[in-house]
């Protein structure tokens, strides 16, 4: 027996429960978890509800509902809070029995909006809040401290229907809006209220982002010095928050900064956050004057730092020396070049001279957890079988093909490897210069009697080239597959379907190998992949496989691959067979 259990309120024991948290997460809840049950439970007795209930549901970003019903056709879920005394905070965060808890207003309601926007199931969910130890309570939300009116309230859904029920038990969660169309779409809503505007869309944040962001916020207020180290893997809201602390900052008057190293992300928020685009800023430049660099003069109240992993030692050690309150967003896994040293140990060693905290933000948004652990096992530790991963893995014999497929789906994008084809900014049509600025037109016997007219209706695809006009509107709008995102330009983007081309540069030979010949990418100068491969082609066969995650963890709802080297197709496809 596995969580979420469904059973008749009244046969339900916390036994039972205990059980099957054991067998989901082969760990034993702790007395907090058995506690909350044993009362939540006999409140639920006391109601003398009889139809079926679903207990734990899972909900995107790796939390749970703790008791959901439904009809044919609508749902209620149901958040247990046993708190004596509750304060409010702020929009996020109450204080209740000592401690800081997320908002039980704000966490039914990003349940619900979860399930409304992202769930399959097509049922209608409203929530409630039930609070059975507090009588006065001041939320802004329906609360029930009564048995009897979480009865009326269920039974003002119609007749369990199995089907109905089977769709939600069984149904996945698929984004439907990327954060970046999110904002471009809701920009004006969301800089006057980001908390409201951004859970009203099912972008709600978990407890621990919002504890993220009471913290940073309760710093900035009080002047306090302080850094912040989070870490977060792929997909686990790290823009996310750190847009909403960029929000969050101006709201309060307080001078801040959100910085990148990515041109083609940070011009693409510019357009998206309107009229905030001065706020996103570069943290470093090739004049030295970014933020996390000498010639950077402004005096600043709060720095948000995203894809802090790109920074380099001094840029490292500069930034920490910039407005009173830092926060650093980060992922090793995603460091790209080799001077690039965002590690947890480097942000640390320069970090010492002022308080420090660390985070990680452990609940995967964009894909599963085991679509995560499957995409790391593939790439540095055992390969297994991509089995009930909650999206659409398919590896391509024929580039044709792949895109065929991408051309079937609304939300798409292309991301190819760095080989063959330099990222150069000339498009010459001389066929002596036909490399060039051409990553799948590239000479490579393997393209050279493909017809694309008919695919993309180019007979070549092009790289995305300029930062402040094709990234933008490729990222928004997502139409065109005659052009193809690098690495560069795909971190820190998504698309509910994303097309690999998976290059020559990292091939399986019975396990990983680097295969320097056809390495184009010389980003970095003495520093860049293709410098490293045959300089050192350890350290660059770790920044392969850190680029290749990247671009495995673009997609929400599938991931389609064309590998370029014969043999490591054959393994790709082994795994999902």
């Amino acid at each position: 027996m596995t969580l979420p259990l469904v059973e008749r309120p009244d046969s339900i024991t916390v036994d039972m429960l205990e059980n099957a948290y054991l067998s989901t997460f082969t760990e034993r809840p702790g007395l907090e978890q058995v506690n909350a049950w044993k009362s939540s439970l006999e409140f639920l007795r006391n109601s003398g509800i009889k139809t079926p209930v679903i207990v734990e549901m899972p909900i995107l970003g790796g939390e749970r509902a703790d008791f959901v019903f439904v009809d044919d056709q609508r749902g209620l879920v149901v958040e247990m809070k046993g708190w004596k005394n509750v304060r409010v905070l702020d929009d996020y965060l109450v204080k209740a029995d000592g401690g800081i808890h997320l908002n039980p207003c704000y966490q039914v309601e990003n349940y619900v909006n979860k399930l409304n926007y992202f769930h399959s199931s097509n049922v209608r969910f409203e929530g409630t809040v039930v609070m059975y130890n507090a009588r006065d309570v001041e939320l802004e939300c329906d609360v029930i401290t009564e048995p009897r009116e979480l009865r009326d309230a269920v039974n003002s859904l119609g007749p369990v229907n199995q089907e109905a029920l089977d769709r939600v038990l069984r149904g996945k969660f698929h984004i439907t809006d990327a954060l970046v169309s999110l904002l471009e779409s809701q920009g004006s809503s969301i800089l006057q209220n980001a908390s409201r505007a951004l859970l009203s869309r099912g972008y709600g944040l978990t407890e621990e982002q919002a504890l993220l962001v009471h913290q940073v916020m309760e710093d900035l207020d009080n002047n306090r010095d302080r850094t912040y180290l989070v870490r977060g893997e792929s997909g686990s809201g790290k823009t996310l928050v750190a847009i909403t602390l960029l929000i969050e900052g101006l709201r309060r008057g307080k001078r801040t900064v959100l910085a990148y190293k990515n041109n083609r992300l940070l011009n693409t928020l510019r357009m998206v956050l309107g009229p905030v685009s001065g706020a996103v800023r570069f943290y470093s430049t090739g004049y030295k004057d970014g933020v996390g660099q000498p010639r950077f003069n402004e005096e600043l109240d709060l720095v948000i730092f995203d894809e802090a992993q790109r920074m380099t030692e001094d840029v490292i050690k500069t930034s920490m020396t910039r407005g009173k309150v830092r926060v650093f967003f980060y992922d090793d896994n995603q460091i790209l070049i080799g001077e690039e040293v965002g590690t947890r140990d480097m942000f640390r060693r320069y970090a010492s001279s002022s308080a420090f905290t660390e985070m990680s933000l452990s609940s995967p948004f964009r894909q599963s957890k085991e679509y995560l652990f499957w995409v790391r096992e593939l790439l540095w530790g055992k390969p297994v079988m991509a089995r009930n991963l909650g999206i659409e893995i398919r590896v391509f014999n024929s580039i044709t093909d792949m895109l065929r497929e991408l051309n079937n789906r609304e939300d798409r994008a292309l991301v190819c490897a760095f080989t063959e084809s330099e990222g150069d900014q000339k498009n010459p049509d001389s066929l002596k210069n036909v490399r060039i600025g051409f990553p799948l037109q590239s000479g490579f016997s393997l393209y050279r009697n493909v017809d694309l007219r008919n695919v993309v209706g180019r007979d070549r695809i092009t790289w995305l080239m300029d930062p402040k006009k094709d990234y933008p509107l490729y990222w928004t709008r997502r139409s065109d597959l005659s052009r193809c995102a690098s690495v560069y330009g795909a971190q820190g983007f998504e698309a509910s379907y994303v097309g690999v081309v998976w290059g020559r540069d990292l091939v399986w030979r019975g396990g990983w190998s680097i295969d320097p010949g056809p390495i184009t990418d010389d980003v970095g100068g003495r520093h860049s992949l293709k410098r490293l491969a045959s300089r050192d082609p350890k350290r660059a066969l770790e920044l392969l496989k850190n680029r290749y995650y990247i671009m495995l963890t673009r997609g929400i709802k599938g991931v389609y691959i064309f590998p370029e080297d014969r043999e490591t197709g054959v393994f790709l496809n082994s795994l999902l067979t």
